[in-house]
């Protein structure tokens, strides 16, 4: 079942990757029977048109979902947390989820890494999201990240020609 080749800390990421496979699914079973038989009025497992409603709404809510735990995931790795593979919460009542949750295992070491880590993902949908009223930088433009909004040096620049502002009141 396992490698004798493999260290400890091998294997308890497999075993966790396994587990976070098996919510996953788990849950996406249990979004798709939620949603067949209380939200598309019939039964998911010998209807055609439940099961089709139920497979739409699952696999959207579901890559939803993850996108979502995902960004949190990968901006909590960059700043170098170590936690654990989200682990999504099957529920067999309302929308099938409680959601996901990801367990961290050490403190973070700056409040502006935790910050961004519990910010980003809100936010993340702007990458993928074909709208034309998204703007996105091109490649070549330096930009900032602040919470995966992207600024452009252009607007950095015009920003910049403004005078500062005193939070002080005049001595006028």
């Amino acid at each position: 079942m396992t490698d004798p080749g493999a260290g400890p800390e091998e294997s308890e990421f497999r075993d966790e990757r396994r587990r976070s496979v098996a919510l996953f699914f788990a849950t996406f079973g249990c979004v798709y029977l939620v949603y067949g038989f209380q939200w598309a009025g019939g039964n998911p497992l010998t209807e055609g048109d439940a099961a089709w409603a139920a497979l739409q709404f699952s696999v959207a809510l579901m890559a939803i979902l993850l996108s979502h735990e995902m960004a949190h995931y990968w901006v909590a790795k960059a700043h170098g947390f170590a936690l654990s593979l989200p682990y999504f919460l099957p529920f067999p009542a309302a929308f099938g989820t409680f959601g996901a949750i990801i367990r961290l295992r050490s403190l973070p070491r700056t409040r502006s890494g935790l910050l961004e880590m519990g910010a980003r993902s809100p936010v993340s949908w702007w990458r993928w999201w074909p709208s034309p009223w998204v703007s996105r930088p091109r490649k070549s433009t330096p930009h900032l990240s602040l919470f995966g909004i992207q600024r452009s040096s252009k607007h950095l620049r015009r920003q910049s020609r403004n005078p500062p502002v005193s939070l002080r009141p005049s001595s006028r």
